[in-house]
């Protein structure tokens, strides 16, 4: 009998072991169950109404804040994780710090002579780096506002070299371009 209450006592607390080593599902934990493929890596803020330009106004010109990561430590990859001007190579973590997340506050507007293109200018002289260049990857923002068709936009910037404008010191954006899918895989 003392051989059967021993073996039950093991019993119950191998039991009881193994249903408190048991996890339970948090949302962090069905993100990696259930793959979320639209998941922005790269995301922007619209923090002014749109502007009016020569009596018609265009809803894409505003003010944005855009956030993304760019660049990762070397041992993340081979040299040809990122696509810079053309040729695959490695980008080291870019923006303050040293956390390989970048963010700027820009103003865009509709490029001059160009019917879906855009610009943007920095609104201050430290974003998106401290330096006097910066290596802007290819880049889609997702950016959500109730006023877009689909209650949301990416906010597409191709690849480019940025550099600092010598009398405010503000970086200048290029070839910016708004569609209802990235065009960017944002590596």
């Amino acid at each position: 009998m003392k051989k059967i209450n021993v073996i039950i006592l093991m019993l119950s607390l191998i039991g009881f072991i193994a249903s408190s080593c048991v996890k339970e599902n948090t949302k962090e934990d069905i993100k990696e169950i259930i793959p979320q493929k639209d998941v922005p890596t790269a995301t922007g803020q619209r923090i002014t109404m749109e502007k009016t330009s020569g009596g018609s106004s265009d809803i894409l010109e505003a003010d944005y804040v855009l956030s993304a990561s760019v660049g990762h430590n070397s041992t993340d990859c081979n040299n040809s994780c990122t696509m810079v001007g053309g040729v695959t190579c490695h980008v080291n973590c870019q923006g303050w710090g040293s956390i390989c997340n970048s963010t700027a506050t820009v103003n865009v507007k509709k490029a001059a002579g160009k019917s879906h293109s855009y610009q943007a200018t920095t609104l201050n002289n430290y974003g998106p780096t401290d330096g006097l260049t910066y290596n802007m990857p290819a880049r889609s923002f997702y950016i959500a506002y109730a006023g877009f068709t689909n209650g949301y936009i990416w906010l597409n910037v191709p690849a480019q070299i940025l550099q600092r404008n010598n009398i405010n010191q503000y970086f200048h954006y290029s070839n910016i371009s708004f569609t209802s899918q990235a065009l960017y895989s944002n590596l």
